[in-house]
């Protein structure tokens, strides 16, 4: 098994040898040959873990195409390139809730696609923030907005929105923005890795529409969001629950 897994490491390095010389199209070729090769799941498992924890973090991010929208989001050597339910709570959220001529603020950007989703509904008149903190994310986001022509209501910010320590994805290149900071808006959408709780508490305007991504995994109480939510006028439209890995998603509206 040692073997096994040594070889299909060494394999790993070929391919970043192979990008280097090779055209997208053989790339492509490896990596499809690599997800069809017949590899004991165990051994697939750690190969994966090392790939992710190793090598993945210093590669570039290539193009996919994402709940219908083309975004520059996952690794080069993923194996996703069609992702049609990335985020969809969230997209189905926008496309429910935001109206044309919203402005909306959307902290924790991510792959992006929720954020072209409330881009597309707010319309030439409506206006989109984004908060980023992971700096090669927020990046992409600026592209991915101009690939499919919403840059024009579509601005990124690559911050954090807090004053204390969250988690975040990749490296964070600028000074946070704190909640009380935050501009007005009709929309707020929350993806924060567990700052949402302090977020909501701190923001100086109470939107039409909250979407909120509850990540109990990272000691955020969903009960302390819910209280916060009714004890501010708020009535729950929607829930979805992921309990195997601690997440709940809630949209919520105020009169």
């Amino acid at each position: 098994m040692t073997v096994c897994i040594g070889l299909q490491l060494i394999s790993l390095m070929n391919l970043v040898t192979l990008v280097r010389k090779s055209s997208r199209r053989k790339l492509n070729t490896c990596r499809s040959y690599y997800g069809s090769m017949n590899i004991p799941r165990p051994v697939r498992k750690i190969v994966e873990s090392t790939y992710k924890n190793t090598l993945r973090p210093y590669l570039p991010r290539r193009l996919a195409y994402f709940n219908g929208y083309i975004v520059r989001y996952p690794k080069l050597f993923d194996t996703t390139d069609v992702n049609e339910d990335m985020q969809q709570f969230e997209v189905s959220a926008h496309n429910e809730f935001t109206q044309s001529g919203d402005s909306v603020v959307v902290v924790g950007v991510g792959s992006g696609v929720s954020t072209l989703a409330a881009a597309e509904n707010v319309g030439h008149d409506g206006d989109v923030q984004g908060y980023e903190a992971g700096a090669d994310l927020a990046r992409a986001a600026e592209e991915s907005a101009s690939l499919n022509d919403l840059a024009d209501r579509v601005s990124i910010v690559g911050s954090p929105v807090t004053d204390t320590t969250v988690n975040t994805w990749g490296s964070v290149d600028n000074d946070p923005v704190l909640p009380s900071e935050l501009p007005e808006a009709d929309v707020l959408e929350l993806d924060c890795e567990g700052a949402e709780y302090k977020i909501l508490n701190e923001i100086q305007f109470r939107p039409r529409v909250i979407i909120v991504e509850i990540h109990s995994q990272f000691g955020v109480n969903p009960s302390d969001i819910h209280t916060w939510l009714e004890s501010n006028e708020y009535s729950l439209e929607k829930q979805a629950k992921n309990d195997e890995v601690g997440l709940e998603w809630i949209v919520a509206t105020r009169s």
